[in-house]
């Protein structure tokens, strides 16, 4: 398995993870049960955590899903409106049966999914961002409408999220992408704050059609599609999660 960062350093410890592909706020973010490096210790255990691969492995679609590639850090362009690409925690190109699958992690502890679409809209709005535009895009790609009541509530960072996974599968020319969670439980985080993030996952799993199973993959689920979004690339959706001692 090659694990490599977006300039193509080879990564092969903890310590190389941080130097060539460290998260955006550096060591503030580099902490012991905190998730950015807590992904990357699970992933030398030596290889693919195992609930991850249990997760994946969960669905037919991804049976002997096979790794070429993981990259930490990895940047998809969302749109043409400028501003910062989608930040994936980490994307995995691999193939099942032969064709080109893969999937981006959001890993988590008890860090909550970004903020809650309609007040992230409602605070850009009159400024010059483009936000409300990427918002209003976003949604009509996936759910095949604006925001409204229900889809305001969702976390904007699991609509990019699922967005990217499309939009980078295209790109790649894989058949079909998953969306993962990978969330990482310890004495050190806040049940109240996990709680909540269970509650937004299934909020925006049940919004797209799919039912919330534990450790378990959802789909294929197909979105509306638009100018960078595919319509025709199945949409799996999954949240694994490991309690760290």
């Amino acid at each position: 398995m090659n694990i490599r960062s977006r300039c193509s350093s080879e990564i092969r410890s903890v310590e190389d993870w941080f130097r060539y592909a460290p998260p955006k706020k550096g060591k503030l973010q580099w902490q012991d049960y905190r998730s950015a490096k807590e992904l990357a210790m699970a992933w030398f255990r030596p290889s693919m955590p195992d609930e991850l691969r249990a997760l994946i492995e969960s669905h037919p679609a991804f049976r002997d899903f096979t790794i070429d590639e993981a990259i930490p850090e990895y940047q998809i362009q969302l749109d043409n409106y400028g501003g910062e690409p989608r930040n994936a925690d980490m994307l995995v190109v691999g193939s099942c049966a032969d064709c080109v699958a893969l999937l981006t992690i959001e890993a988590k502890a008890d860090e909550e999914f970004g903020p809650i679409a309609a007040d992230y809209v409602r605070e850009k709005e009159g400024s010059r961002s483009n936000v409300p535009k990427r918002v209003s895009l976003l949604l009509r790609s996936i759910f095949g409408r604006d925001l409204d009541e229900q889809l305001g509530l969702l976390r904007y960072q699991l609509i990019h999220g699922a967005a990217a996974t499309l939009i980078e599968a295209k790109k790649r020319g894989a058949k079909q992408a998953a969306f993962v969670v990978h969330e990482f439980l310890s004495p050190k985080t806040d049940p109240e704050k996990v709680l909540r993030n269970g509650s937004d996952w299934d909020h925006f799993l049940s919004s797209l059609g799919g039912v919330a199973r534990p450790c378990a993959l959802s789909g294929p689920l197909m979105v509306s599609g638009g100018e960078f979004v595919p319509a025709d690339i199945p949409l799996f959706l999954g949240k694994a999660s490991v309690t760290l001692k």
